[in-house]
Formats: C-alpha cells, structure tokens, sequence
C-alpha cells in the first residue's frame, strides 16, 4: 500500500527500494540519516539561514541609512566597508537560498515521472538546471516551452498530473534571477552630502532697532536745510538709477558658505505703489495764449488734485511731485509749468500728506508721490493720461536668509508698519511701533531724522518730462531723477514699439515698483549696517547657524526588492515542493542523489541500452527516445522505472528488472 497522503510533511521518508549494507554509512546518527539525508533539514536551515541575513541585511541599512558615512566598519576584528559589508550579506542570503532551489529541483524530477511516461533524457535536463543558469534555461526552453505546458500552473492535489512538476520552472526562474541579486544589492547603498547645523551664533547678520538723527543728520546743511549723510543719498539714488539691475541686501557673514539663518527683523523702508487712474479728471481751463497778442485759449488739464495736475496741449509726457503740499518759501524751488507746483519749502518741518489717495493707511510716510504719464502718442484721445502713487515708508520688516555654496539669498516676508504718530509740537518724540505678535521689541525713528528724509526726497522726486523736436533729441527730462523714472512708462522710446501694449498689461507699474524695491533695500541696508561704518545705533548683529557639509548615507530601498523576491519565492517554492512530494502517491525524498536512479535501473537496461560507458551525446540520444515513468511496484515495495510496451491504449505496467 502506498504511503498516507502528506506524511511527508510530519516526519522525514526514506526509500525502501534498497537495504542499506553495514558499512561505515550505518555508522552514523540515525538522526542524521533520517533529518539530513532521507528529509529536508538542510533545506530548512538554509531557508531561514537566508532570511535571517535578508532580515540582517535590511538592520544595518536601516541603521547606517541618513547617517554620516563611516570610513570603515569593524568585524570580527577586521575594519570593511559598507558596500562590502551588503555584499557579503546579500551573497551569503543568495547562496543560502539557491541551496534550497538547487534541492527542491532535483526533487521535481521525480514528480515529473511519476506515474507519466516522459524519455529517460529528460532526467538530465532537471539535473542540469539544479547547477546553475544555463541548466535552468534550459529546462524551462526543453520542458516549458517545447512541450507547451503552463510552467505556474500547479496541482497540490497529490495525484498523478502533467503540471505538477511544473513547479520546477519557478526554481529554474529563481536560479536565473539570482544572478543579478548581488549586482544590484550594490545600488542600495547611496551617499550624498548634507548640511549639519553648527551652533546658534556661529553666523551673523546686522539688523537694525533703531535710527537716530544726532549721528545719522549730515553736519553740512544743504540750502539752509538738515539733509541725510552722503552714504543714505548714494542708497537712494543708486535705487532710483538701478533701472533692470537688482541692488542685494546685505551680505551675511558666513565662515563654512552654507548657514541659515531663523525669521528675523530689522527697520526698514518699504515700498508700495499702485494704479491711480481712476481718480484721474480733465478739466478746461482758460490761459494765456503762447503767442503774443493771442488772448487767451482754452486748454485741458487733467488732475488729481488742485495742485497735481498736467497740460495736455503742452506735449508733456510725466509730471510728478510729492503728494504733501507745501506750506513755506524756501529757496529749494520747483517746475510749475508741468506739475501745477509754484510753492517752495524752508525748513525740515513733517509733512501733511493725507491727500494720499492709495496709500492713506501709512501715518508716517518717507516719500508720497503722484505720477501722471502720457499713455498714448496721441494727446487729443479721449484718455491720453494714467496716472501713479508710490510711496516709501518706515516699516519693521521679517527677513529669512540662506546661504548656500557662498551664495546667498534674503527674502523679505509680512511686515508691520503701524509707527505711531508723535504730537508735532513734541520735537524730540520718537517714531515707535511694538509689533503685536509677542517680540516685545520697540523699534524707533528721530523724529529729526525722519524729517530730514522727507524733505530730501520732497526735492529729488519732482520734475517733468517733455515732448521736444530737436536735432538729435526727442525729449527733454528737468531732472535725472525724472529721466530715470519716466523710463518704464516711456511709449516713444525707439525700442518700445509695442509699448502701449506693454503698459496695458500693467508692465511699467511693475518695472517702477522693481526701481522702488532697489531705492527701499539701499536704504535698508544702510539703516542695518554695523556701527563703525557709518556710525548707526542700535545695530546688532542677529545669529544663525553656520552649517557644515557632511556626506551621509541614503539607502535606496527599491533596490532590494530582487532579494525580497528571491526570498519569497524560494519559500515558495520549497513549500510547492514539499507538498507536491508528499502526496497520496508520493515519491521519496531522493534529490540529486543518484544512487536510487541507479538502483532502479537493472542489467536489461543497461544491457539493452548502455552497453557500456559512451559519449554523453550518444548516452543522451539513447535516453531521448526511451519513455519512461516511476511507478509503485507493490510486491517489491518499491518504486521502479517502467516503461509501457505495446501501443498507448493502455498495455500493463511493466517494471523493469
């Protein structure tokens, strides 16, 4: 009676197809004979040895991974590196596992025989791919391919079926696969650098809590009248003339080239402009003529304010002038032929500028000032006038700065711009704002100093710009200042031909508001630099981290997966094996052995076909073409190589001995 159905599974089998003699074999452990040589135990040590250094492999990656690299690794006495370190490991896991496919092999060449007649020949073909890569191709070319069956399609039942053996082809697929384990276990092991955070104050940075006019305030009075030192009129002139150039903040001070530096505040000056057109009106007045004798003509202008207006009729292209009104003679005296401006100012006193249109949320503005340009080269349209406000104000202002590489790069975030507003009869009272989220800090202006700003700008920015026809000119500036910002609104330059289609989207007003972003940083960086260049209080340097470039190690997890899959489904595949052979007709476990194939095989068969030892072609001919298949031989108790004599409609079984 054949074995029970699965006893394979519980305890180990042997053959009883042979009784061993007494020799130095009987001598050894029955344990050993029964575990090692008649079952699986070997298998299964090398299962769980190759997972166990899967599952070791995996540890140390995810041990040394975002770590700074180690030059070596010590083991076991010896110093190795981490890519040797994988190899070795993925190496040992590889062979341990191939251990067992090599094994689960060797057995399905048994279920491929059992009870179906397949030629002799096909015993070396499974042999062959139990050694390596190309035995395994060619088992799955000669078996799979050739004779068409499906080589994942499988039967656990424990009876006798074509497919069964197919599980085979899994371990020949697992032995090809596992050439490229080690090669690409290579690829896991990655280094890149990384920035380490040094200690905080290790970089610097200056920023400003206040601005005072006692040492800000040049000694020198210009037309009777306090002025800024010559640094702050370079900042802002060199603002007003950047034109497409961008003026950087302040340089950081960074001994590694690569720090950070947390959000930081620092006083300021902010730059805001907007659109004003809407408020722009024409009106028409009566003036003299420009001939003599004329009389007087009507022409139109077009305002936004009884004293911001300009003439249509006297080809003038920009008019611009503070928004603050002028309240005393002073020699400091301006154009009223293209501003509407005949007023003059003496003194430093503040300035009244809440005839602001966009801007009447800033109490203590630096610079006010209204623009109106000519927006099209016919000035007798229906609208031949825009019209602009901008600003530059007093602000407290967040800043992040980075440096990377030696390069660096500020940005400046939300800024706070409350400054309170001081009772004009108190002269020496201070301009504050505490921001209200908590800092605590006070940051102040003199009120001298704030003045003296005002009125600077109160006669830098004003002027006109004209249409003129002269030889070699086409348009006449009063001013530099003028000239510089006329240039982002001028629609007759020669290399603007589509400019009045530029400024309908907006692009002059943006190309401003970049020449005020440059004048507001100059100024900026001149309120935050250091004491000793041009003696500002209040200055303190704000610390950050001064970073280091380490390389570390990043794992690229994907890369493992070959390994992942050879270790699945090498369990896989001894678990298919171990129950296809245990089944209600199961074989023994006999493996690559070759002792039982040559026990099975008796004197007729080598006599009849052997003959002798010949080449391994022609022993491969011979085999080819004799159908053979392994049977139960009850009597003997046995299981025999036969072979069906007659033709295939079902003669009896005959062993063959």
């Amino acid at each position: 009676m054949a074995p029970s159905m699965f006893e394979g599974l519980l305890k180990p089998t042997h053959s009883v197809s042979m009784t061993r003699p007494k020799s130095r074999r009987s001598r050894l452990s029955s344990t050993y004979a029964k575990y090692v040589t008649d079952w699986w135990l070997l298998e299964i040590l090398s299962i769980a040895l190759g997972i166990a250094i899967f599952v070791a492999l995996c540890s140390v990656l995810r041990h040394y991974d975002g770590k700074p690299v180690r030059p070596t690794i010590s083991i076991l006495g010896g110093n190795i590196t981490l890519n040797t370190l994988v190899s070795i490991l993925s190496t040992i896991s590889k062979a341990a596992l191939l251990f067992t496919v090599s094994g689960c092999i060797s057995q399905s060449k048994w279920s491929w025989y059992l009870n179906q007649q397949k030629p002799l020949g096909e015993l070396s073909v499974f042999d062959e791919a139990s050694r390596g890569a190309w035995g395994a191709l060619q088992l799955i070319v000669k078996i799979n391919i050739r004779c068409g069956t499906d080589p994942i399609a499988f039967n656990f039942s424990g009876s006798a079926d074509p497919n069964d053996s197919q599980i085979a082809s899994v371990g020949a697929l697992l032995i090809i696969g596992g050439l490229a384990v080690v090669p690409l276990s290579q690829q896991l092991v990655h280094y890149i650098p990384q920035d380490v955070p040094g200690n905080l104050g290790s970089a610097t940075i200056p920023a400003a809590l206040t601005w005072t006019g006692s040492t800000q305030d040049s000694s020198v009075l210009v037309g009777g009248v306090p002025t800024p030192p010559l640094p702050m009129k370079g900042a802002i002139q060199n603002g007003l003339f950047s034109q497409n150039s961008l003026i950087p903040d302040l340089t950081p001070k960074c001994s590694t080239g690569n720090c950070t530096w947390p959000s930081y505040r620092s006083l300021a000056i902010c730059a805001r402009s907007a659109n004003v057109t809407s408020h722009l009106k024409m009106r028409e007045v009566s003036v003299e003529g420009p001939h003599p004798g004329q009389g007087e003509v009507t022409e139109q202008q077009w305002y936004l304010s009884q004293s911001h207006w300009i003439r249509s009729s006297a080809n003038i292209l920009l008019g611009m002038r503070s928004v603050a009104p002028i309240t005393s003679t002073s020699s400091y005296s301006t154009s009223s032929d293209s501003t509407g401006s005949n007023q003059d100012q003496s003194e430093a006193d503040s300035l009244d500028f809440s005839n602001s249109i966009a801007f009447k949320d800033s109490a203590l503005p630096v610079a006010d000032v209204f623009m109106i340009y000519a927006n099209d080269r016919d000035f007798s349209s229906s609208n031949p006038f825009s019209a602009t406000e901008f600003i530059l104000e007093w602000c407290v202002q967040n800043f992040t700065t980075n440096v990377v590489n030696g390069t660096f790069t500020t940005q400046r975030q939300e800024s706070f711009r409350d400054f309170s507003k001081p009772d004009p009869t108190e002269r020496t009272a201070l301009l504050t704002a505490t921001p209200n989220d908590g800092d605590g800090r006070t940051y102040t202006v003199d009120p001298g100093t704030h003045d003296s700003l005002q009125t600077y700008f109160l006669n830098l920015i004003q002027g006109n710009v004209t249409l003129i026809n002269l030889p070699g000119a086409s348009k006449s500036a009063s001013n530099d200042v003028s000239e510089a910002l006329f240039q982002p609104f001028d629609i007759f330059g020669q290399k603007n031909n589509e400019m009045d289609r530029v400024l309908g989207r907006g692009a002059g007003i943006s190309s401003l508001q970049r020449i005020l972003d440059n004048t507001a940083t100059g100024m900026t960086n001149m309120i935050r630099l250091d004491d000793n260049i041009i003696n500002s209080t209040a200055s303190e340097p704000v610390p950050g981290f001064a970073n280091t470039t380490q390389i570390v190690v990043q794992v690229q997890w994907s890369w493992i997966a070959a390994l992942s899959i050879l270790v699945a489904g090498t369990a896989f595949f001894f678990l298919a094996t171990l129950i296809a052979s245990s089944g209600r007709q199961k074989s023994a476990v006999w493996k690559s052995s070759t002792l039982p194939l040559l026990k099975a095989l008796d004197r007729e068969l080598h006599t009849d076909g052997f003959s002798g030892m010949r080449t391994v072609s022609a022993t491969e001919d011979w085999a080819q073409d004799l159908p053979v298949l392994l049977s139960w031989d009850a009597d003997a108790e046995s299981w025999k190589l036969v072979r069906r004599h007659g033709d295939d409609d079902g003669d009896e079984l005959r062993p063959l001995k």
